[in-house]
């Protein structure tokens, strides 16, 4: 067990009253340019762990191509093994995708991803096949 539960989730840092959320609060509403405001410096996210967000690029109107956002948060505060990071970089890839994939699903209104359990491979009947 472990992982993905509302008892893990309600210990983990709350982006709530960063300087970044009561920005955003305050743009509500506002015209497409207005969040071009939000590019330059990054927005430190105080209580999780010095991450930080850039915007790259914002949307100009609704017509325009999507944002750029990113997220870069130190290492040392996310406690992967420093293998999956910096001497594998198979190792760095895979961990790469799952990141993204439990991102895609948070964003999307999941929970995320357990990986503490396996996942069966439902042989000739499974979705791959066998």
């Amino acid at each position: 067990g472990g992982g993905g539960g509302a008892a893990a989730r309600s210990k983990e840092p709350s982006v709530k009253n960063t300087t970044l959320q009561k920005t955003l609060e305050r743009m509500e509403g506002k015209s497409y340019p207005c969040y071009k405001d939000l590019m330059g410096s990054p927005w430190d996210m105080e209580d999780c762990g010095g991450a930080q967000v850039f915007f790259d690029r914002v949307q100009g109107d609704p017509y325009a191509p999507p944002s750029w956002v990113r997220v870069r948060i130190p290492s040392s505060s996310t406690k992967f093994p420093k293998e999956y990071v910096t001497t594998s970089r198979v190792r760095n890839v895979a961990l790469c995708d799952f990141l993204t994939r439990v991102l895609s699903d948070m964003l999307h209104g999941g929970t995320g991803t357990d990986w503490t359990k396996a996942v069966s491979g439902g042989g000739w009947s499974g979705s791959k096949g066998g």
